[in-house]
């Protein structure tokens, strides 16, 4: 045997070995695993509970020091599914992004609606409900503004209200936010159709919108990769502790049941769904227009490419329908949850975004910050009348 014909055989048999200890070491990490998924995870950062109505709780994320920026971050989460997405791990939590950044951080978690929750409309969601916790932390946070961020169908929820209140958001961010459902070639869209769903006889079946129905839903959007791809991932992973861990606690996230309010799934799917009413300029919450031109706030619009539940060309379709002169769009390989908990997005995707509201962020001083003074006693923040004025938008559409 020639020396270079043993060194490939020596190359190989080192090879072999190490896939052996690697698939070894795979082995060894089911019991783990397993541990693991038998542990309900939730909120991984430490958080408290300030405002709660119905269901529906407000968390504050908890600092090691004070905040570095003047204006309070609010981020508003799904209905329709749980909002730990944004916080699923030390390393993948859009929630310790924003700490991190400087950011007094409050999460909105709608909860899981019960028989008495049936009768709860979607403009109890983006209208008075948020409202109450904008008023909350506007008086907590002693600044008339804040920054408005909003995930999936919360921040259609978010676009709503910056619609309505244009004067109190500093700055509004969508992370796959479905706004223009017209072109919408997605699955979900299909299956939403009036011709194919009928959710009056649905709603008024059930009361609420199953949970069990969601996740189904949602798995079948993207079978193959829903119930058996991602497996096969896992499987040649099992050695990579951070992945097992981080897969474990993704498909917890997955599994969870989430009741919706029948009356908010109704509204969602026949006014945005099959009517396109918000991309249309047709939406009425409470008796006043929701006018997508009143918004002339800074905006970014966070995508993904491969989302195949809400499309980017749905999310970049509230651009043209805006009057805001500052717009930015950044966009990232990979799915809907890709977004929130991939290493990709929290290496360089979400330190870009933080500092880009940052940038929109008033430092912690000057005469809206006087430390030491007592919270008590201090007047409310009136929020200004919804009025539907004529657009004054004279900004070309942002390509």
């Amino acid at each position: 045997m020639t020396p270079a014909l043993m060194d490939l055989v020596l190359e190989q048999q080192k090879t072999a070995l190490s896939e052996s200890f690697r698939l070894l070491q795979g082995v060894c990490n089911v019991p783990r695993m397993l541990r693991r998924a038998g542990h309900n995870r939730g909120f991984t950062t430490a958080h408290r509970v300030v405002y709660t109505e119905g269901p529906m709780r407000l968390l504050q994320f908890h600092r090691e020091s004070p905040p570095v920026w003047a204006e309070p971050l609010l981020i508003c989460s799904a209905p329709v599914s749980r909002p730990y997405i944004l916080d699923l791990g030390a390393s993948r939590s859009v929630v310790r992004q924003m700490l991190a950044a400087g950011f007094d951080t409050y999460l909105i978690d709608w909860g899981i609606a019960t028989a008495a929750d049936r009768g709860t409309r979607l403009c109890d969601l983006a209208d008075r409900m948020l409202k109450n916790v904008v008023q909350l932390i506007r008086n907590r946070s002693r600044m008339p503004h804040f920054h408005l961020m909003g995930y999936c169908l919360g921040g259609t929820l978010a676009t709503i209200f910056t619609a309505l209140y244009p004067s109190v958001v500093k700055d509004l961010v969508l992370m796959s936010a479905p706004i223009d459902l017209d072109g919408d070639n997605t699955l979900l869209k299909a299956w939403a159709n009036q011709d194919c769903f009928d959710v009056d006889l649905f709603i008024d079946a059930f009361g609420n919108c199953p949970g069990i129905f969601l996740r189904s839903f949602f798995a079948l959007l993207d079978p193959v990769r829903n119930l058996y791809g991602k497996f096969g991932d896992l499987a040649g992973r099992m050695h990579d502790e951070e992945f097992v861990e981080s897969f474990v606690a993704l498909q917890q996230w997955a599994n969870a049941q989430v009741s919706v309010a029948g009356e908010v799934f109704r509204d969602v799917v026949k006014l945005l769904y099959q009517c396109n009413l918000l991309a249309r300029g047709q939406l009425v919450i409470e008796a006043a227009p929701v006018r997508l031109d009143r918004i002339t706030c800074a905006v970014l619009l966070l995508t993904a490419t491969a989302d195949r539940l809400v499309t980017p060309l749905s999310t970049m379709g509230l651009v043209p329908r805006i009057c805001s002169r500052d717009v930015k769009s950044m966009s990232l390989e990979g799915g809907h949850e890709s977004l929130a908990v991939s290493s990709k997005a929290h290496k360089t995707f979400w330190p870009e975004a933080a500092q880009w509201i940052a940038d929109h962020s008033t430092p912690r001083t000057g005469p809206w910050i006087r430390p030491g003074e007592s919270a008590f006693g201090r007047p409310e923040f009136v929020f200004a009348e919804k009025v539907d004025p004529a657009s004054k938008c004279s900004r070309e559409p942002t390509a």
